[in-house]
């Protein structure tokens, strides 16, 4: 009776610690597998040699997600995700490949693929992560790697999806893109002048995101901000801005008024 109890206490420690292992790899929105076990997967998938076909590794970031979140709220922003990431995963397996949550807006999928089925599953996956309703819409920017051909380490491929996930994003024509190009221009065409100092500043502003550490996407976002630093200037109009003489209070002529 002694043994048959520890044998069966033995057995349980096992399925707890299986349950514990496969809960440290999974997302528990979407039920995806998570970053640590795509970095797992990654790496199993790069030491098996004996595989004939080439590694595809797809990463994924929301567009339009911000927008979805700040309108709706955050519960229907996780709402939403379930689905996305649900569609993700079927178009993965149908690709014999798995689908996975980075974080908060990001995904991957990494699956065994000849170049001629690379297209394909492109396709699927991005469709999978698309989706719209009254005046919103969800889409998606792309980077994609091909292992070993392009990189022979986990932490390489991830870095080269990464960058040419935000070179495809920087690409987009998006809604808040046109927005900003348009507050630029009205920026420029009240005071033609700002258009140097203004790159001048966005470059310089850059340069110091990229020198404190600041990742990729930080850096860009850092330079847009400068460049729309003088924003507030096209609600003042040109005779207060362009008036040589000191202003009073109201922004007219300082003036001494008699009687």
């Amino acid at each position: 009776m002694a043994n048959d109890a520890v044998e069966r206490l033995a057995g349980e420690k096992e399925v707890l610690l299986g349950v514990s292992r496969g809960e440290a790899r999974t997302d528990s929105l979407t039920s995806l597998r998570n970053r640590w076990a795509l970095t797992a997967d990654l790496a199993s998938a790069i030491a098996d040699s004996s595989a004939g076909e080439e590694l595809l590794l797809e990463m994924f970031d929301l567009d339009g997600f911000k927008e979805y979140n700040d309108t709706f709220g955050h519960p229907a922003g996780d709402a939403l995700l379930q689905p996305l990431g649900s569609r993700l995963a079927a178009a993965g397996t149908l690709h014999a490949g798995s689908a996975y949550r980075m974080g908060r807006d990001e995904f991957c999928v990494l699956a065994r693929c000849s170049p001629d089925r690379a297209d394909r599953l492109l396709n699927d996956t991005i469709s999978a992560l698309e989706d719209s309703g009254e005046a919103w819409h969800i889409g998606c920017s792309h980077g994609a790697v091909w292992i070993p051909s392009e990189a022979t380490t986990e932490s390489r491929a991830l870095k080269l999806a990464d960058e040419r996930l935000y070179a495809n994003k920087a690409s987009r024509s998006s809604t808040s893109r046109q927005v900003t190009d348009a507050l630029l221009q009205v920026i420029t065409a009240q005071n033609a002048s700002l258009d140097e100092p203004v790159e001048r500043v966005s470059e310089m502003a850059g340069m110091l995101a990229i020198a404190v550490g600041q990742p990729t996407p930080g850096v860009q976002r850092i330079r847009l901000a400068a460049k729309l630093h003088d924003i507030g200037k096209t609600a003042i109009p040109a005779a207060i801005l362009d008036k040589p003489s000191p202003l009073n209070e109201r922004g007219g002529n300082s003036c001494t008024v008699t009687p």
